[in-house]
């Protein structure tokens, strides 16, 4: 069931990006008119699916994977259990709040009809500076992240309106069974799963595949798992090096590069890449100590050639 409709009416103030967001959503009653805004692009003058709704940073935000966003009143009722306080339909940003049906749980390229809108499921939501401002929880992006219940984006296969209340009917669930969820912990926490994500098939969104093709093309040892690829000491020296290695793809050190994800990522967090940032320092880190312990080993050799000049 469909047990809100909410939309943007108005901006308000955010710290980041453009310094408006249209995060707030107020539920409204009246029908409200869906269909595909298109593609994604900054200056987009309707980039969200529902008409009225307001989009502040159009080049992270809206598009054809994301024209709609869907969170599990059930989900909100566990967040009010966890915070202590009420959570009303739509103050996680979502333009609908569902009730009876399993967000993570839901099928990449599962199909939902509501009234005579079509809708279909894309990708997960990945938290920002901008949510947490508007939640003003310590540690909200670490602490939604580990929960995982993100809710999912949803592109407009048939448009139409759509009003409170309608009923939800699930017309189709693809048989590969890579679920939101799935694709949420692995662009973040698990990038160990990013290969299943192709099971998906042609459900599966472009920037999905884009990341996963980046993420596990690189050449690596047997037995190092997809997706971790910046685990210096199973690398072959000289053989394999990724950005963060010295001689690599820059030759910047890499708590430089480390440094200059992170800020991206503080910065871009909305954007569906914004997993392939937390992938990409958890590798940086690896390869940072590998750095390091590499420049000791070196140090080491060097005060040994200069006690021992005849091993030159």
């Amino acid at each position: 069931m469909l047990l809100s409709v909410n939309l943007a009416t108005e901006t308000i103030y955010t710290p980041y990006d453009t310094g408006r967001t249209g995060i707030a959503k107020q539920q409204v009653s009246e029908p409200v008119a869906v269909s595909d805004p298109g593609p994604k692009r900054k200056g987009h003058p309707h980039p969200n699916g529902l008409a009225g709704d307001h989009v502040c940073t159009t080049e992270h935000h809206g598009g054809t994977d994301q024209a709609v966003y869907a969170y599990a009143r059930e989900d909100l009722d566990w967040w009010e259990r966890e915070l202590g306080y009420e959570l009303e339909s739509g103050r996680f940003g979502e333009n609908l709040t569902t009730l009876g049906l399993d967000l993570t749980g839901a099928v990449v390229g599962e199909r939902w009809r509501i009234g005579e809108v079509v809708l279909q499921a894309t990708l997960p939501r990945f938290p920002c500076a901008t949510f947490a401002h508007r939640m003003g929880e310590p540690k909200w992006v670490k602490r939604f992240t580990a929960r995982g219940a993100t809710g999912t984006y949803l592109r407009v296969v048939a448009p139409g309106s759509i009003k409170t209340g309608d009923p939800i009917e699930v017309i189709r669930r693809p048989a590969h069974g890579v679920t939101v969820g799935q694709s949420f912990r692995a662009l973040t926490t698990e990038s160990q799963l990013l290969p299943s994500l192709l099971d998906a098939g042609d459900d599966l969104p472009q920037l999905t595949r884009d990341i996963v093709t980046r993420r596990t093309s690189a050449p690596v040892l047997s037995g190092v798992p997809h997706g971790d690829h910046g685990r210096g000491d199973r690398h072959r020296a000289g053989h394999h090096r990724g950005p963060w290695q010295p001689g690599g793809l820059s030759d910047e050190r890499p708590a430089d590069r480390a440094r200059e994800c992170r800020h991206r990522l503080a910065r871009h967090e909305g954007r569906a890449d914004a997993a392939e940032h937390l992938v990409r320092i958890r590798a940086l880190n690896h390869g940072q100590r590998h750095h390091l312990a590499q420049r000791a080993q070196q140090s080491d050799g060097h005060r040994g050639r200069q006690r021992h000049p005849e091993r030159r």
